[in-house]
């Protein structure tokens, strides 16, 4: 791929996530915030970051070092950890988890590790 259009998907993916947490953050406002579309809204919207933060890391590896790299990286762990939070979250918000059921999968080492980061 080009590095043009590299640019150009990273920056759309910029604008798209700037427009779903400007919309987000208006539904949290109004006290929306425990309906199924909210926590899809914000699944997508996150899922949309990691995709500009990867054009923004593959634009700058060329003249990058170890710490761009290791930032990157750090970033893109606690994207995604958020993102499998909130989709923990939009299981009890649908019902198809329950909160003892979520409280038990805190005894599962990866989810331990998810609280500490994520919460």
């Amino acid at each position: 791929m080009r590095t043009q259009t590299l640019l150009r998907l990273g920056a759309f993916a910029t604008l798209v996530t700037a427009l779903g947490v400007t919309v987000g953050n208006l539904i949290y406002f109004f006290g929306t915030v425990d309906t199924v579309a909210y926590t899809w809204l914000v699944f997508i919207v996150y899922t949309i970051e990691l995709f500009a933060i990867m054009a923004l890391f593959a634009v700058q590896v060329k003249r990058g070092d170890l710490f761009n790299l290791i930032g990157f990286v750090l970033l893109i762990i606690g994207t995604v950890f958020y993102i499998v939070k909130n989709a923990g979250e939009m299981l009890i918000v649908t019902g198809l988890l329950t909160e003892a059921q979520m409280a038990q999968a805190g005894h599962i080492g990866s989810f331990a590790a998810l609280d500490l980061i994520a919460i």
